[in-house]
């Protein structure tokens, strides 16, 4: 690690792009466990099994996990940003895009957590009580965690496309695209298929790297940034 990354400013900024690094993984694995379940919701709820799907688990599990994370680290990193860029920037201009994103990013994410909290709560009504419960009770609870589960996807598809904007016009961070090219999978799972290409060139644009793709950039960018590519796929490395 270079000297002046370990005092001051230096190892603050490293920090950040590991963090920020973290992040957008732990997001992506959140993203697809939130669609599995979603999917097992809605299925459930068709056959009327909601009662024995095994749903308030799942939803615990991410919950208390990866969203708790989530919901932490956009804390740190987003709330900052917003902090330094507020009333300093023109409206319109990169570094008040980057601050609306920001924002944005952290209340989807909080929101987010947040309504894991609901919809675990009337999971667990739902399995734990519905045969004592009564009819309109149940009914009522049963919608609340539909609306739930709806509202949570679209905070996690708004996320989305937030983050992908603010890594574009974020700062150079070769941790990130190095953990990106190890999760491309990951990427394009929740991006579509075909799209970690376009991602890469977009984090690589203005970057003096060879490649004909945005894989093959990034993967040099990362090869001159860190020199260590151990775990890269082999058409990446």
């Amino acid at each position: 690690m270079p000297r002046e990354e370990l005092a001051g400013n230096g190892f603050e900024s490293r920090r950040r792009k590991e963090e920020l690094a973290f992040l957008v993984v732990k997001f992506l694995r959140a993203f697809l466990r939130f669609r599995e379940i979603g999917q097992a919701y809605r299925a459930a709820a068709q056959i009327n099994r909601l009662a024995d799907s095994g749903l308030f688990e799942r939803v615990r599990d991410l919950e208390e996990g990866l969203a708790f994370d989530l919901k932490e680290k956009a804390h740190y990193l987003f709330r900052t940003v917003s902090r330094q860029a507020n009333g300093a920037q023109k409206a319109g201009s990169p570094s008040s895009r980057l601050a609306v994103d920001a924002r944005s990013i952290d209340s989807y994410i909080g929101t987010g957590f947040h309504l894991l909290m609901i919809l675990r709560e009337s999971l667990y009504q739902i399995e734990h009580y519905a045969g004592e419960s009564e009819k309109q009770l149940y009914s009522e609870t049963e919608g609340l965690a539909g609306r739930m589960v709806e509202r949570c996807e679209e905070l996690f598809a708004s996320a989305a496309d937030a983050l992908r904007r603010f890594l574009t016009d974020g700062d150079d961070n070769e941790i990130l695209i190095l953990n990106l090219l190890q999760n491309v999978d990951l990427l394009e799972q929740v991006y579509g298929a075909g799209s970690a290409d376009g991602i890469f060139s977009d984090l690589c644009k203005g970057k003096r790297v060879a490649g004909k793709t945005g894989t093959e950039k990034a993967a040099a960018y990362v090869r001159m940034k860190c020199g260590n590519i151990t775990g890269l796929p082999a058409q990446s490395a």
